[in-house]
């Protein structure tokens, strides 16, 4: 198991406008603009990106979903597509810590709802780009030298995929090296985190599926997030 206390994350001012629905002939209000600022540097200085992965070999990939690691049995009806092609799996937890969170309930309870939304909206973008920077991580460390690539990110709760595998996943790669847990209810604490699972395999044998490929939601926060900062998380 590997942790990286190194993460990186950017906050472009162009694509976090967007996100709010402004641009493309909608001018952002002087007051959102003002706002935008001020808690995007309070986010640089409240988030403490920290990531874990471990990498195990598939043991077995059955066609209903049933996946094999460490001795630890997921299943999900995704999972036979997300891994198709891939002969190892990387298990990982990021997190931005829970300060950014906290913050935003103080505006909010202070009446400064504005500045709570905006704050909240840009630490979740800060944990798209801590998990990034951990996809780099790796590519680079575990992909590369194998000459092997990655699928996208997928995790327990998404997809059709049963969140009560997060427990299973807590298991095979230790989310309170992080300062992660699990609530009763699967959730994680923070609440600024996410777990991950990414395929690896030959470049030209792996699922390059996406998360919205195999969701029947059109409608949802994380695709427009996808379609503003998906880049990041493309295939390598």
């Amino acid at each position: 198991m590997k942790i990286s206390d190194t993460l990186l994350f950017d906050l472009p001012t162009d694509a976090v406008v967007a996100l709010f629905g402004y641009g493309a002939g909608r001018k952002a209000p002087a007051r959102f603009l003002d706002t935008l600022e001020k808690m995007r540097e309070l986010c640089f200085s409240l988030a403490q990106p920290r990531g874990t992965y471990a990498v195990y070999e598939i043991a077995e990939a059955k066609n209903d979903g049933v996946v094999m690691l460490g001795g630890r049995e997921f299943s999900g009806k995704i999972l036979s597509h997300v891994l198709s092609g891939s002969e190892m799996v990387a298990l990982s937890i990021v997190t931005i810590g829970d300060k950014v969170e906290k913050k935003a309930s103080e505006l909010a309870e202070g009446g400064d709802l504005l500045a709570s939304i905006v704050l909240d909206a840009l630490g979740s973008l800060s944990l798209v780009g801590a998990s990034s920077s951990l996809m780099g991580d790796i590519f680079e460390n575990e992909a590369v030298p194998r000459g092997y690539s990655l699928t996208s990110p997928f995790g327990p709760g998404q997809c059709q995929w049963d969140i009560k595998d997060q427990r299973t996943l807590f298991s095979l790669v230790r989310g309170e090296s992080v300062g992660v847990i699990l609530s009763p209810s699967y959730l994680m604490i923070p609440k600024k985190s996410v777990s991950s699972l990414i395929g690896l395999g030959p470049k030209d044998a792996i699922s390059r599926i996406t998360s919205c490929e195999v969701c029947n939601r059109k409608d949802c926060p994380g695709r427009k997030m996808l379609d503003l900062f998906g880049k990041s998380h493309e295939a390598r």
